[in-house]
């Protein structure tokens, strides 16, 4: 079982700062819709506060993103360590 925070601490934002790529994820609410999940990069997140984050989003395939958003707002953000010790943070 995970650990569930209620916010963005010093540890958290160590590992998230290490992280070279990180996912985002978006689905509309209509069951047929489309799931969209994208990797990230290039430098493009921010941590502005504990419960408060920013990224530039450079549009690939589409802009389903900001649809899903626009629609639901909801979203998933994960990072995943690809060196070291196992951990995966959303």
């Amino acid at each position: 079982m995970g650990t569930l925070l209620n916010g963005i601490d010093d540890g958290v934002r160590a590992f998230i700062q290490a992280q070279r790529m990180f996912f985002v994820g978006t689905a509309p609410l209509a069951a047929g819709g489309h799931v969209n999940l994208s990797p990230k990069g290039l430098d493009t997140f921010r941590i502005l506060g504990p419960t408060k984050v920013a990224y530039l989003d450079h549009v690939g395939s589409g802009t389903e993103t900001i649809a899903h958003l626009r629609e639901n707002g909801r979203i998933v953000l994960m990072w995943c360590a690809l060196e070291g010790p196992p951990k995966i943070l959303r």
